[in-house]
């Protein structure tokens, strides 16, 4: 009785966390209409021909979408000037599906895209001594360049009259600057953990801080070219039930079960998985939760149990594979599905197809190089 009422309230904590962020992004919406309506009433009565005003509301609404993306750009470049200041190497960089990366063999340009993120820094973390390791300043550091621009933009404004485009675009940027600093920067509880709330669990929670740099330093072998199958034992030490209430240390128990799967250990791994499935749905976000059933739909097909899968292959669960278009073990799975549990050889290829189209500019040609062997042994499956 107690842990279900312990659960209640962390699902009721986590829902608090996720309206205050919808009441942000609505309050945002509700004073940019207003802003708009101002401005374009003060271009009528003063200057503007009805041609006119149509450009500058048209013009609002490209500007607003340009500022998003450049406070994108800003919010990853602050991590990545904050992180390098503190020790922190450069490994990856993306905006949108853009990727600039850095391994032994060089600088490289890929695509890739995660559904629910606009952009992602990710750097080689400095060693962890006396149980500490600099990580404030790289989790807030999106924040603080986001709040910089705001503060900027702000002051600007009393350089530009009232009602002008340019007056209205600088109050945007302002308020869009403050709007990605308050969002990811309150450590409020949420489903997906942001930036201040990691700043907040890793200053409290050792394991969670060895939880984040393990994560760090398998996605920079990741990026060198290292399987996880090959990747050192010691980085993929199972967390038990309690520990993975935190989002960072579940990543350490999803990292254990993908080098099972790697390592085609399908046994060990389904017991993993199915372990984490059955914890409670706010113990691990949604995003993670439907990876992880993902791999283990693959591994009923794998099993011969088609009907399983296709019990587990809910509308919601398709839905989330179609956001997620552009992951390789996403099309691997549709794939394996279409192959095992439609007989759907049409389905089949053509998913095969958007696995080669993602595997094209695909940052990590290990994973590549996994995926192939596990959709090579769905069509062994079929011919069997």
């Amino acid at each position: 009785m107690n842990r279900n009422k312990q659960t209640a309230k962390a699902k009721k904590r986590a829902t608090w966390g996720q309206w205050l962020m919808v009441a942000c992004y609505l309050l945002f919406g509700a004073f940019f209409g207003i802003l708009m309506v101002q401005t374009m009433d003060t271009a009528s009565l003063n200057y503007a021909t009805d041609g006119q005003v149509l450009l500058i509301w048209l013009a609002l609404l490209v500007g607003l979408y340009v500022i998003f993306f450049l406070e994108i750009v800003l919010h990853e470049a602050g991590h990545l000037v904050f992180g390098l200041l503190t020790g922190y190497g450069f490994v990856s960089f993306r905006v949108g599906s853009l990727m600039l990366l850095k391994n032994e063999q060089g600088w490289r340009v890929r695509k890739f895209r995660l559904g629910g993120t606009g952009g992602q820094c990710l750097l080689d973390p400095p060693p962890i001594i006396d149980g500490k390791m600099p990580h404030v300043l790289y989790n807030l550091g999106g924040v603080i360049v986001n709040l910089i621009a705001a503060v900027v933009c702000f002051g600007c404004t009393f350089l530009c009259e009232d009602g002008t485009l340019v007056h209205a675009l600088l109050v945007t940027a302002a308020c869009v600057g403050l709007l990605f600093a308050l969002t990811n920067g309150l450590p409020v509880p949420m489903e997906q953990a942001n930036d201040g709330r990691n700043a907040l669990d890793l200053g409290k929670e050792p394991e969670a801080l060895t939880a984040f740099r393990t994560q760090l330093v398998v996605n920079k072998l990741n990026v060198n070219g290292m399987r996880l199958k090959d990747m050192p034992a010691e980085y993929f030490v199972w967390p038990g039930q309690e520990s993975r209430s935190n989002v960072l240390i579940a990543g350490i128990a999803i990292l254990c079960a993908n080098r099972l799967l790697d390592g085609h250990r399908f046994g060990e791994c389904a017991v993993r998985l199915d372990e984490m499935l059955a914890d409670e749905p706010e113990k691990l976000p949604g995003m993670f939760r439907k990876l992880l059933l993902n791999d283990r739909i693959y591994l009923h097909l794998l099993e011969g149990e088609s009907e399983i899968a296709q019990q587990l292959m809910t509308k919601e669960q398709l839905k989330f594979m179609k956001v997620m278009n552009g992951q390789l073990p996403i099309h691997r799975t549709a794939y394996a599905y279409a192959l095992l549990a439609e007989g759907n050889s049409a389905n089949a290829e053509w998913a095969l197809e958007e696995f080669e189209k993602a595997a094209k500019n695909y940052p990590h040609e290990q994973e590549i190089a996994s995926e192939r062997e596990l959709i090579a042994l769905a069509q062994q499956q079929a011919e069997a």
